[in-house]
């Protein structure tokens, strides 16, 4: 792995949006981290994308809902690619329906992969970047609902995502003047 490369971390990126992520990443020359709950899937995933790629990868298991989990995913990408230059919050879960009809343990599953994990994500790069002492791109994936534009049978995951929009536009002032692009 060349030093001058850069290095991304896609949370959620097994599968959807966040593979074609990591996968164009790589051809761009930057080293991915494919993180998902499965640590074998992650593996596997990485190993697939990375082969005949200008860049290296590395997979690892993240449960984003965990602080401790995305802390430990920093630190890992830190100790095997030399550092993090990119965190790209991408994990998400969309469970549709009537509001009526979602239970409560999904929509606080729906709540706490899509907004906890973007919480979690955001505050372990901005530390991250701010420890390194250099500077580093925040990302975070949205989706339907975003733009507080009506979803029909999708209430639940289309607030969750209004939410992160307010909190990333929150984070953009907050981190005004920092080395964090958000």
């Amino acid at each position: 792995m060349p030093e001058s490369r850069k290095t991304a971390v896609v949370t959620g990126s097994t599968r959807g949006i966040g593979r074609a992520l990591a996968e164009a990443l790589l051809t761009r020359g930057i080293n991915v981290v494919v993180s998902s709950t499965n640590a074998e899937e992650a593996r596997t995933v990485a190993e697939e994308i990375g082969r005949d790629m200008p860049a290296s990868t590395l997979g690892l298991a993240c449960d984003v809902t965990r602080p401790e989990d995305v802390n430990a995913l920093w630190a890992q990408t830190c100790v095997q690619m030399g550092k993090v230059d990119i965190w790209i919050n991408n994990a998400g879960l969309a469970l549709g329906g009537p509001l009526m009809q979602i239970t409560d343990e999904d929509m606080r599953s729906m709540l706490d992969v899509n907004v906890m994990g973007v919480v979690h994500g955001c505050r372990t790069a901005i530390r991250g970047f701010a420890q390194a002492e250099h500077a580093g791109a925040l990302y975070t994936m949205l989706g339907a609902g975003a733009d507080g534009s009506l979803v029909p049978q999708m209430s639940g995951y289309a607030a969750s995502k209004v939410a992160v929009t307010y909190l990333m536009d929150c984070l953009a002032e907050e981190t005004l003047g920092t080395p964090v692009l958000t």
